[in-house]
């Protein structure tokens, strides 16, 4: 399991990434907790009243039980890379620097879309 993923795109789906794609891909992983782990009421407490200020204790608990889990880990790991690309979370980094001059405007960004430049 990829924990900087996971964390990744529980940490955007925890801040509002999406709007109701992202409520879905919440209800997925919620669904995907309650299959493997229902029993635990802790674990699932967890994930059902998370805020954005809880991302590192649900990563937590996640990893933790995909440490116990083999199969939930491999599970876990399919929806976060799932969810990232459904939710187009990239990761990008853009950098200008060494002896580069700009002159004018510069744009840097990831995935946004159709825009128009004059």
């Amino acid at each position: 399991m990829d924990a900087v993923l996971v964390t990744e795109v529980v940490a955007a789906l925890l801040a509002g990434a999406a709007g109701e794609a992202g409520k879905s891909a919440w209800a997925s992983l919620t669904a995907l907790a309650k299959r493997r782990f229902g029993g635990d009421e802790d674990a699932v407490a967890a994930l059902e009243s998370a805020e954005a200020a809880d991302t590192q204790h649900v990563v937590t608990v996640l990893q933790q039980k995909a440490a116990e889990d083999a199969e939930f880990a491999g599970e876990l790991s399919s929806w976060a890379t799932q969810t990232r690309q459904t939710l187009h979370l990239t990761s990008t980094t853009n950098i200008i620097g060494g002896n580069a001059t700009i002159h004018g405007n510069a744009i840097q960004a990831g995935h946004i879309g159709s825009i128009t430049l004059n």
